[in-house]
């Protein structure tokens, strides 16, 4: 296919890709790994869906998609999965759903295109041969070095059970906003779930909304870092209702 021959896999622009392997551009790696060389990836699918399975609920990443903490190891030479410290996540291709590392990476490209702060993202190839799709965590310092950044998701800020995810409201999220984050959190959480309804992702609950303390000590939105259309999926709406709505929504039902 041309997109693999001739777009970097993480900034999808045009090259060519100037980094060994040739499916990357060097600047790219450099904000996704802190490496100017691909690393090596010597694990397939199956070995990130069983440990997502076996250390589920154990963790912080259960979801959507099964999903795996990873990290470099080998002196920054290859992708490992960890148990601790790590740096990166990774989603294999599901099970059952089709081309959800593509439709993922693609969703978060469009977020930058418009402005949006992402996490650092791109698809690797698993050892298999699968694409798979990765990002790089918010709350880990450059060079993963010093002490983790302090972030809280909506569900804490709500007081919520993380079962009770979807139990919740645009609305009653812009009020956690402006009473916990700074004076541009509520217009950086408005402009994300406009995004959201744009593209039909029907996953933005409160566990996929965070709060990021900043170096001034308060709190902002954090990068958007799990963004995908959903409707390809046979969902509909948001999973926030707008105004009472979760479909057919307009500017007067977005009044946060």
């Amino acid at each position: 296919m041309t997109l693999w021959t001739t777009a970097c896999w993480i900034c999808l622009g045009e090259g060519p890709p100037d980094a060994a392997g040739g499916r990357y551009h060097r600047s790219c790696l450099e904000a996704l790994f802190d490496v100017s060389v691909a690393p090596l990836v010597p694990f397939d699918r199956l070995a990130v869906s069983n440990w997502a399975e076996e250390h589920a609920g154990r963790l912080s990443i259960s979801g959507f998609q099964p999903k795996a903490p990873a990290a470099l190891g080998d002196e920054g030479r290859a992708l490992v999965l960890v148990e601790r410290d790590s740096t990166h996540s990774v989603k294999p291709p599901h099970p059952t759903y089709l081309h959800t590392p593509e439709n993922e990476h693609l969703t978060m490209r469009l977020a930058r295109v418009v402005g949006l702060e992402v996490a650092e993202h791109g698809l690797i190839e698993l050892s298999d041969g699968a694409v798979a799709y990765i990002t790089r965590r918010f709350d880990r310092p450059a060079g993963a070095a010093g002490p983790r950044l302090h972030v809280m998701d909506f569900c804490q800020l709500a007081g919520k059970d993380p079962a009770d995810k979807e139990d919740s409201t645009a609305e009653e999220c812009a009020l956690l906003a402006r009473q916990y984050g700074e004076p541009g959190a509520v217009s950086a959480l408005f402009r994300l779930l406009v995004f959201a309804y744009w593209v039909r992702n029907g996953d933005l609950h409160l566990k996929n909304l965070m709060l990021r303390e900043t170096p001034r000590g308060g709190y902002e939105v954090a990068p958007a870092y799990d963004l995908l259309c959903t409707e390809s999926y046979n969902t509909r709406g948001m999973v926030l209702p707008v105004g009472g709505d979760r479909v057919n929504l307009s500017r007067k039902r977005s009044r946060l």
